[in-house]
């Protein structure tokens, strides 16, 4: 009867271990750079993907810069779950721009930007 015990514990100790990791898949975001003016892609913007730790905008850590494909679009993958922010600032722009996006845990999260 306590092999039995033992049996089932372990059993359902490795099913809560296992369940738990699968909570843990990674998230994305996903958007497009567009003009506000015609809603046309514009592509080469760079796009900097920061993490959001609750402090000043300075002292965001810079994580992944990319820069947007030929139909305007941009994609961050294998992110943790948590507050990112995006930042697009060009010289050709009067100020840099920041939208917060937060990551779901197996997710695609969405974040277009118009210029």
């Amino acid at each position: 009867m306590k092999k039995l015990l033992i049996w089932s514990m372990m059993l359902i100790g490795i099913m809560l271990f296992s369940c738990s990791k699968e909570d843990e898949k990674p998230g994305s975001i996903y958007g497009i750079v567009t003009k506000s003016s015609s809603v046309e892609p514009l592509r080469g913007i760079n796009v900097k993907l920061l993490k959001d730790n609750n402090t000043a905008p300075a002292d965001w850590p810079l994580l992944l810069m990319i820069t947007t494909y030929d139909d305007g679009h941009f994609e961050f993958t294998n992110l943790e779950a948590g507050d990112y922010v995006i930042m697009i600032g060009e010289s050709w722009l009067s100020a840099n721009i920041f939208k917060r996006v937060k990551v779901e845990s197996g997710r695609q999260s969405r974040m277009d930007i118009q210029l």
